[in-house]
């Protein structure tokens, strides 16, 4: 199909990208894709349970089933993952083809059909208007610059999959017949069985329950309420994946976002509408991240510009229902919105790219009834000036679109592309200073990542991530006061204080401080108790010191974690050997080259011990 062809070849340029942002995280420290045996964990834990201390408000276990089939397919190779955000975009594409295709034909599949405003819709089946509306819409939501992010970011795949199984459960819903669905009912049971698998893929998927009953509405006005039956094995379906969800997170979310009260979540929702029309009009400053500060009164001008653009949106909706089609497609940009504009629960800056594709789908099949209604104008088919002047707009939206996209996929070809753009567009967001820190920190570039990490915390002074990795840097970099400094930070605001104490016990080691590295070594321990270095590092502190009492049951305490630690078994036989318990140094040297045949130390140990060990039986005897 030619509108899954088009997209595939402007997005082909993704294929030579890499893994970037969350991919990190989700795909490439993500032990859950690499056994099948993490199945039941995925499905009964919350979408970050994978990485310690990391509460999420987010429940995908099908995401990750998606992610460990490409783990198994293409290992840690990108080419394959994009690969297979191409296909379900073609795939995506394809559906709202088929989905305009029906909502604008003849007969009882169309909106229009035999309802007000039939004549002037974009209803009919034959014609330029017949075939122009379906064709327009998928190819704008096919390339339309907004879905450039999910489509060119491996991470992308929950927008992309629930999107799918969402498109398909309300094309084979609108496939059903007007009376029941008696002879049809395999499609009933595919579409539930699709709206659960959305949800399994997205929360977002809950707008299904909204989507079917303003179709409906739109399609037969107060005579849906009699489908009413129609609808109930929906929420129950949802019903069955709350009641899931909710055992996983252990309540309805787990991280709160911005602090807002709920008249001032309220109020934001203009704003955010604004933003988002604003982007599907004009895809222009795109970014990763965005700095978007909460309205607090209805005083500031974005209130008053949110609420105006929203009032306009409105006044649109309410002219346009002459057409069915074109009522129900702008309410579809509306609906998948609604969970989006609950800035409490969102992530990152609360306003985001990929939170428009399914968004998208609407805006895309709107623009594609309006070309078809204009071109079947009376008064514009008598010539064929007006006609060809709407191709050629048509034409040059598209070619706008598919510029936009391949140079926003270029951006996403890697860390560095990816976060210096979105540094250059949102200066002021701290979580991008920081992305472009920790990708300069790992190119070497050690001064201009400490300059961006530094700006992260001016701008974000609690920011945990910002104070530990700059303390690494400084470590790195011998500078041992600036590093102790901002671990202590990064232990001040609860981030990984285990691994900051490990760090400063590290440090107050290779500077002398002796005692110093033993109490952070130690509250490392009683913060993990399982932590296996902190033991091993603070026992080769007592061994250096020669308090080997204090040393021998911590590296006990090693081995009871990992019997086959080579060193600490072998460091235990130096201690025994030094205090002339030759049996046991002997035991423990055999039980290091057990654990490591290759560690030679130990091994010359215990040939010195043998022969030693050799020459005193000969001369008792």
């Amino acid at each position: 199909m030619l509108v899954s062809i088009i997209p595939f070849i402007v997005y082909s340029v993704t294929l030579s990208g890499g893994f970037v942002y969350d991919d990190h995280s989700q795909v490439l420290k993500n032990p859950w894709i690499t056994d099948p045996g993490f199945i039941p964990e995925i499905f009964t834990s919350s979408s970050r349970a994978y990485l310690a201390d990391r509460p999420a408000n987010t429940y995908r276990p099908l995401v990750y089933t998606v992610f460990m089939v490409e783990y198994f397919l293409f290992g840690l190779k990108p080419w394959g993952w994009h690969l297979v955000n191409l296909l379900l975009h073609s795939a995506n594409t394809a559906l709202v083809f088929l989905t305009v295709s029906r909502l604008t034909g003849a007969g009882t599949k169309g909106l229009n059909a035999g309802g007000a405003g039939g004549a002037g819709g974009a209803g009919g089946t034959g014609g330029y208007a017949g075939l122009t509306a379906p064709f327009f819409a998928a190819l704008v939501f096919a390339l339309h610059t907004i879905n450039s992010e999910v489509v060119a970011w491996v991470s992308g795949v929950p927008e992309l999959t629930y999107t799918l199984f969402t498109l398909l459960a309300f094309y084979l819903y609108t496939g059903l017949p007007d009376d029941g669905v008696r002879g049809k009912i395999y499609l009933y049971i595919i579409s539930l069985a699709s709206f659960f698998l959305a949800l399994l893929c997205k929360e977002t998927a809950i707008v299904f329950l909204v989507i079917l009953p303003v179709y409906e509405l739109v399609k037969r006005g107060p005579g849906a309420l009699r489908l009413w039956k129609r609808y109930v094995p929906y929420v129950l379906t949802a019903a069955v994946y709350m009641t899931v969800r909710t055992y996983a997170l252990e309540g309805i979310y787990q991280v709160k976002g911005a602090g807002l009260t709920p008249l001032e979540s309220l109020l934001n929702v203009f704003p955010l509408v604004a933003r988002y029309l604003g982007k599907l009009l004009f895809p222009g400053g795109l970014s990763v991240i965005y700095t978007f500060p909460p309205v607090r009164s209805l005083a500031e001008p974005m209130a008053a510009v949110g609420i105006t653009t929203t009032l306009v949106f409105a006044a649109v909706i309410i002219f346009s229902r002459r057409s069915k089609t074109l009522l129900f497609t702008l309410l579809w940009i509306l609906i998948p919105l609604m969970p989006v504009l609950y800035t409490p629960t969102l992530s990152v800056g609360g306003f985001a790219d990929r939170y428009l594709y399914l968004p998208s789908v609407g805006f895309a099949s709107a623009l594609g009834c309006s070309l078809a209604m204009l071109y079947a104008r009376p008064s514009f088919s008598r010539t064929g000036v007006i006609p060809a002047v709407l191709k050629a707009l048509a034409a040059g939206l598209l070619i706008l679109y598919s510029v936009g996209s391949f140079e926003r996929s270029l951006v996403w070809r890697d860390d560095l592309t990816l976060w210096t753009d979105t540094v250059r567009k949102s200066p002021g967001s701290a979580n991008a200073r920081y992305n472009l820190a920790w990708r300069l920190h790992n190119m070497g570039e050690r001064e201009k990542a400490a300059a961006e990490y530094l700006e992260a915390i001016r701008l974000a002074p609690d920011k945990g991530e910002a104070h530990f990795n700059l303390a690494v840097l400084f470590q790195e970099s011998g500078q041992a006061e600036l590093a102790l400094a901002h671990y202590g930070e990064a232990i001040r605001v609860g981030y990984s204080p285990a691994l900051s104490y490990f760090n400063m016990g590290n440090l107050y080691h290779s500077t002398g401080n002796i005692p110093a590295a033993a109490e952070s070594y130690t509250r490392a321990i009683e913060l993990n108790p399982g932590y296996e270095d902190a033991y091993y590092n603070l026992a080769r502190t007592y061994q250096g010191s020669g308090d080997f009492d204090r040393a021998i049951p911590l590296y006990r305490e090693v081995i009871g974690l990992n019997p086959k630690s080579a060193d600490a078994h072998y460091n235990l036989g130096v201690i025994y050997k030094e205090q002339g318990l030759f049996p046991r140094a002997i035991a423990e040297f055999t039980s290091a080259l057990e654990a490591d045949p290759g560690l030679n130390a130990a091994r010359v140990e215990l040939d010195r011990l043998i022969s030693e060990k050799g020459e005193a039986d000969r001369g008792g005897r």
